[in-house]
Order: C-alpha cells, then structure tokens, then sequence
C-alpha cells in the first residue's frame, strides 16, 4: 500500500514542480522579451538647468514614429512655464545623450511630445484593442535614476466614474518611470505610466490620448505654450462643470438641514457622525470631492472640486461659549488652498451677514485668479448658520482651475443647495 500511494505522491510533486518551473520560465521569458524589442524605443527624460549644466529633474520617455518622443507634462513642464532657465535632454539605454525640442502637450491628460534631431529609435505602435482585465503587461522606465527596467504587472481596465480617463494598473511604478510605455504580450502600446500610489497599485494615460496627440503635433505649429496652457485647461473646466451647473445641486440630509451632496459619479463623498461621550456638543460631517486633478508645477495642481459640511450641537454649551467656540472654529475649517503666490494671487474676499433660503448666516465668498495660466479662477466659499442657540452648520467649498462666470457660478448654486428641512422631512 505504501509503495502504491508514493509513487503517484512523487509523480505528482514533479508534475508540480515542472509546471511551477514552465510558468516562471513564461513570465521571465515575457519579461525578457519586451525588455530586449523594446530597450532601444526608452528613454531617460531629463530637464537640465541651463546655467549649471545639472539635471533638475527626470522621468522617462519613448519614441512613437517620426522622430517624436512621447512623456508625461508633469516631466517637462518646466519647459512650458520657464523656458528661460531649462532645457530638455535624452540618454537612451546605451547612455547615448541628446537634445529634445518640446513640439505640443495635453496638460490635461498629462503628456507632452518632442523631437531629437540626431537619434531616431524604432517607433512603439499603438494598440488597436486594449487588453482583457487581468492580463499581464509590462511597464517600462528608469526608477530612481537606476537605469532602464521593466515592471511586469496586470491590466485592470479604466477606473470609473473618472473626470479624467486612467487605467488601473497592478504593478509598481516608483518616480522616474513618468512617461514611459506600458505594453502588451505583443509589445504593442497599452499606456504611458503616469502615477502611483504604493501598494502596487498604480495609473496608466489610456494609449488613445497619445493617437490624438501626435495628430495635433502638425496642426499646431510654433505654439505659445502658456496660451495653450489656458486653452486646454478651458475647455475641460468648461466640458466637465457643464452637468453640475445646468442643473439644482443635490442634497442630503445633515442635522436639520439640506446640503449639497454627491453632485456626479466623479465625486467620492465621506460622512462620519461623533460618538456620544463626555464632549461637549456632537459632531456629523460630510465631505466630497473629486479625485481627479491636473498637474501644472511641484506646487500648483488645479482642477478639483471639494467640499465638507459640519453640523454641530450641544445641550451643556451656554449661547455665548457656544458661539465662543465656533468663533474659532470658522477659520479651522478648510480645503485645500496652498498655492504658490508666484502662480496665483491672493484670495479677494467679500463677508458679511446675509440671509439665503431664510436662513440667516455668516458668509465668506473669495476668488483669486492664476497668474502663470491666463483667465482661470479658484472660487472659495464659507459659512455657517447663525439660526440656533444651540446648533449651527458649517460648510466650505473650493473650485479650483474654472471660469470667472463659472466660478461665481458655482458659489451661487452652492449656496442656493443649503437650507433647512421642512418639518417632518429629517
């Protein structure tokens, strides 16, 4: 009996054995395919500061056909805001080093095209059908400045509910990757790595904004970038606020009163209620925003919505303690609004006490415009209830990256989404 059930134990551990060593052999073997059909298509991306000569900057690049060399706007956009101080620059796996011209970009869904005159490697081509969910690809670039590698990672098609298009991608992609290809088994264009977030879990530009890309690259000639900077970040702004300023904003319920909720499918939204204990007054909130954002500098990113609602009360607070503490609570609450004064002005702000929905209540309304980025705002609005004694609401809302009009206007349909439940509607 023993001799019976050894041999098929053995037979079946070398079967195991031999298959474990076949798969790894595959996925080596794809790893190293695409390394070595690809190897001569990558590149080092490197922004060089023009009086010392020293690179400020890094990412990766690849050639797509006719001398163009494809990356991310956040590797070069030193180029489009100070041409004056940098200049671009490639060095391929043979550490070959060159002169890159910038030709055209789309800011929005970050990438940007040059050209070398003195090295033309193989064009990767684009492909025609993106993978199934779950099979393997291949990221390629130079993490960390340590030479060319290859990252073998899965396909997880588009995020949802996205304003601006991104493969998700399991694999990881650490800094100095920026601008490289991500490819199929047949080495064929999928994406171009983009941005990650640790953990393996990682974002891809979809391979189709690169086609579109290199068909404007003849259209526009000898461009301003700044200029078409702005246009860019017009027409999305214009594209994406159109669904949530043709009509009402949502609401939800907090406390006693109706504020604005999920707006679109683009937005991520929280809530989160304080446990009863010996504080002195309760707490609900409710926060939203986008996760998308456009990348314009190290210290400027732009286009986001994000808003938070707070209801507060208490029944061991006096009037004038209570008051006391959302006097100093008021400037707490915030969302984001670091931005370098370089790039934007400071807030112009108009306050007072003002009654809205029948509800009578502290606001602050501000606007500030971009310097760097011709006729776009940020629009900031704050305030809070002054109706109770005894409870208030407060509620902050940021648009980053719009329209003067579309600014205001989305202060003024914010604020138009805030009032007090009917009786029997809590």
């Amino acid at each position: 009996m023993y001799s019976y059930l050894k041999r098929p134990l053995l037979h079946y551990l070398s079967f195991t054995l031999v298959a474990l060593f076949l798969s790894a052999h595959q996925v080596n073997a794809g790893s190293q395919d695409t390394y070595e059909k690809v190897r001569p298509s990558v590149l080092q991306v490197l922004i060089l500061d023009k009086t010392s000569g020293t690179k400020s900057s890094f990412g990766s690049g690849f050639f797509a056909g006719d001398g163009y060399i494809v990356t991310n706007f956040h590797v070069i956009s030193d180029l489009v805001f100070h041409p004056e101080r940098h200049r671009a620059q490639y060095r391929n796996a043979d550490d070959e080093r060159g002169d890159l011209t910038l030709l055209y970009f789309d800011v929005v869904n970050d990438l940007a095209v040059l050209r070398s005159d003195n090295y033309q490697g193989p064009g990767l081509k684009i492909a025609q059908q993106p993978p199934h969910n779950g099979e393997r690809i291949y990221a390629m670039g130079h993490p960390h400045d340590l030479g060319l590698s290859v990252v073998e990672g899965t396909y997880n098609g588009l995020l949802e509910d996205k304003l601006i298009p991104r493969i998700h991608y399991t694999g990881s992609l650490n800094p100095g990757m920026s601008g490289g290809p991500a490819l199929d088994k047949d080495n064929n264009l999928v994406g171009v790595n983009v941005s990650g977030m640790g953990d393996q879990v990682s974002f891809l530009v979809p391979a189709r904004y690169v086609s579109e890309m290199l068909n404007n690259v003849k259209t526009y000639q000898n461009v301003d970038f700044k200029k078409l900077v702005s246009q860019q970040l017009d027409i999305h702004q214009k594209t994406y606020l159109q669904p949530i300023l043709n009509k009402a904003f949502n609401q939800i319920s907090l406390g006693p009163y109706l504020v604005p909720g999920k707006l679109t499918q683009a937005f991520e939204c929280w809530g989160s209620t304080s446990e009863p204990d010996e504080r002195l007054y309760n707490a609900s909130s409710h926060k939203c925003e986008t996760s998308d954002y456009i990348y314009l500098s190290a210290d400027d990113y732009t286009g986001t919505i994000e808003y938070k609602h707070e209801y507060f009360e208490t029944e061991k607070l006096g009037v004038q303690r209570f008051y006391g503490f959302l006097e100093r609570h008021f400037p707490l609450i915030h969302v984001t609004t670091d931005a370098d004064e370089k790039r934007v002005t400071s807030f112009v702000c108009k306050q007072g006490l003002v009654e809205n929905n029948k509800l009578h209540m502290k606001l602050v309304s501000c606007l500030r415009g971009h310097k760097v980025v011709d006729g776009l705002y940020d629009a900031f609005i704050i305030l809070t209830t002054v109706e109770q004694d005894d409870a208030a609401l407060y509620s902050v809302a940021m648009v980053s990256g719009v329209s003067y009009e579309n600014g205001i206007a989305f202060q003024r349909l914010y604020l138009d989404a805030i009032s007090m439940q009917a009786e029997g509607e809590e």
